[in-house]
């Protein structure tokens, strides 16, 4: 294991005031993921030069001037529900080393090394001077950095943090300030309609997610150390193998629904196999509403909704691709807009006599779930030409419990080129690695951020 060693804390202002003072309302959609982290690793092969750290300290403090929420600190209103004050009190920025290069790190590196990459103080009850943001920047021998953000699931999801690195990015390179994301509440009519006659899955999978806080809740730092994590990469051939397999052509969508579909399909069955587990898992999709509801692409907040897939115990005894990419599909077809505002109305109507949204615990589980992140785009936060990231690494935790995570991202590639990353209980890893389902498209199997 690689040490990594902590030379400087700091906190990084915006260059000038943004929004002074401004209070920003939480969603219901955000407490409910208020126990959750989020951690995102960028790894650059940066020239060997000393003031790379600070000159991008610099265009950081730039970028975050359009970035209130991220500055601000959380308090609680008087209801007792999360707000942030936009008081331009900075990001946490950790400055690392370690002693050996990028490429030594990408060969020998697992899950508890990588999350050493990304530094958290869990500090909710001290909030008016805790950052909801912190980032790590880690510098390897000869040159290479390791840029790691660690947030709450409060306040953002994984969408907006790499939003959050691309301006960044772009600040630095382009010398020019980006213009503010959209900081909005969620729709007001979701909280004065009346449910629907409509059937919706996705409020009862939270009614079955959510749970009342009983006990002190685990620090994400303290999650289950058993887990491990596959990277797999598809290219665009062999994602078309899998949709032919699958049989999607005749599915009337497009050809990035059909991909999401037919990996989380093929996964969900492998997964259940590597677990030796007598009967299919179930599975938990977690998809990005922002166009559904019709929010810009720059929406900054949590716009991911979890939806339970309905799967048949014959779809792995026969290794069903197909019924098991047409039941994926089928639920997600059902996350549409009058379902969405359903659960948006059913999460406001939870608030007690006083106003104040209930405290829940709802972990990304206990069942597996598959993440959809295709829309975003963690290649394209260019800092310097000639330094695209070489990989970028995605965690949601704590995993506590949990089944297992599959997240299906964008590849390097581009097109439609997937990396699957799948985290699971290092036993059934070994196994997964093996899986002759998975093995059969020929994808490159990289071991979490190791190279192949």
């Amino acid at each position: 294991m690689a040490e990594v060693f902590i030379r400087r804390v700091r906190t990084v202002p915006s260059t000038k005031h943004s929004m002074p003072w401004k209070i920003f309302s939480l969603s219901a959609l955000d407490h409910c993921m208020e126990f959750n982290s989020l951690r995102i690793i960028y790894y650059y092969k940066f020239p060997g030069e000393e003031s790379i750290t600070r000159r991008l300290l610099q265009s950081l403090s730039e970028a975050l001037t359009s970035f209130p929420v991220i500055t601000g600190r959380l308090l609680m209103d008087d209801k007792g529900n999360w707000t942030i004050k936009s008081n331009d009190a900075g990001v946490r920025v950790i400055q690392a080393t370690t002693g050996v290069s990028l490429d030594e790190w990408m060969k020998i590196a697992g899950n508890r090394d990588e999350i050493r990459l990304t530094y958290w103080d869990y500090e909710h009850e001290k909030s008016y001077v805790w950052s909801p943001l912190h980032i790590q920047l880690t510098e390897f021998e000869g040159g290479g950095l390791a840029i790691g953000l660690s947030c709450t699931h409060l306040v953002a999801d994984m969408a907006s943090l790499t939003m959050l690195v691309k301006a960044w990015a772009d600040t630095h390179a382009l010398k020019e300030r980006p213009q503010p994301p959209s900081f909005y509440p969620l729709p007001a009519k979701a909280c004065k309609k009346t449910f629907s006659k409509l059937e919706n899955g996705m409020i009862e999978c939270y009614k079955s997610m959510s749970k009342p806080i009983d006990t002190e809740t685990p620090c994400p730092e303290t999650c289950e150390p058993k887990y491990e994590t596959l990277a797999f990469l598809f290219t665009e051939e062999q994602i078309s193998k899998c949709m032919e397999a699958a049989q999607l052509g005749s599915v009337n969508e497009p050809a990035a629904s059909a991909a999401f579909e037919v990996l989380a399909a093929l996964f969900w069955i492998s997964c259940t196999k590597a677990k030796k587990k007598p009967k299919l898992v179930d599975l938990l999709v977690c998809i990005d509403m922002k166009k559904t509801m019709g929010f810009r692409s720059d929406f900054f907040g949590n716009s991911m909704v979890f939806n339970k897939v309905y799967g048949s115990d014959e779809m792995l005894r026969d290794n069903e691709l197909r019924s098991a990419s047409r039941a994926v599909h089928g639920t997600v077809r059902k996350m549409g807009e009058e379902e969405m505002l359903d659960l948006l109305q059913y999460m406001e109507s939870n608030r007690d006599e006083y106003g104040r949204l209930p405290k829940t615990v709802l972990h990304y589980g206990p069942d597996l779930v598959c993440i959809n992140l295709e829309n975003l785009e963690p290649y394209s936060a260019i800092f310097q030409k000639g330094t695209e990231p070489l990989h970028v690494s995605f965690h949601s935790l704590p995993m506590v419990g949990s089944e297992g995570q599959i997240m299906i991202l964008p590849s390097p590639q581009g097109g439609l080129s997937r990396m699957v990353m799948v985290s699971l209980p290092l036993d059934q890893i070994r196994r997964l690695r093996e899986d002759a389902a998975i093995l059969g498209f020929n994808p490159t199997i990289l071991g979490g951020t190791r190279k192949p």
